[in-house]
C-alpha cells in the first residue's frame, strides 16, 4: 500500500479501490484531481467508496486542479488510510497541509 508521506501522487486504475496510507503526525490532507478528467471519490472510514455514491467523499471532474481538504486524526495508530476510486484514469495527488493540531 503506497504511503502519503508526506505526499503521493498516482494515476488510479479505473473501477478499482486504491488505498493510500497517510503518514502519522499529521491533522489535514489536500486531495487533488490533477487533470479534471474523472470524478474521484474517497473515503477514510474504511469502506470502500462508490463512484458518484453517497457518502463518500468526492473531488469533481472538469476542474483541473480541483481539490477537497480531509481532516485526520493525526495521533491515530495505527495510520489512517484514505480509499480513492473513479470510473476513469484520474490523475490524483494526495498532500498534506498542516501538521498535528495542538491539544
Amino acid at each position: 500500500m503506497p504511503t502519503a508521506e508526506p505526499n503521493w501522487h498516482g494515476t488510479l486504475t479505473p473501477d478499482t479501490v486504491e488505498d493510500v496510507l497517510l503518514a502519522e503526525g499529521y491533522a489535514e490532507y489536500q486531495i487533488i484531481n490533477v487533470d479534471g478528467a474523472q470524478r474521484v471519490d474517497y473515503t477514510t472510514d474504511g469502506s470502500a467508496p462508490a463512484i458518484g455514491g453517497t457518502p463518500t467523499g468526492r473531488v469533481l471532474a472538469m476542474i483541473a486542479g480541483y481539490d477537497d481538504v480531509i481532516n485526520v486524526n493525526s495521533q491515530a495508530s495505527p495510520a489512517q488510510t484514505v480509499k480513492l476510486k473513479s470510473a476513469g484514469a484520474a490523475h490524483v495527488s494526495i498532500q498534506t497541509i498542516a501538521g498535528p493540531s495542538e491539544g
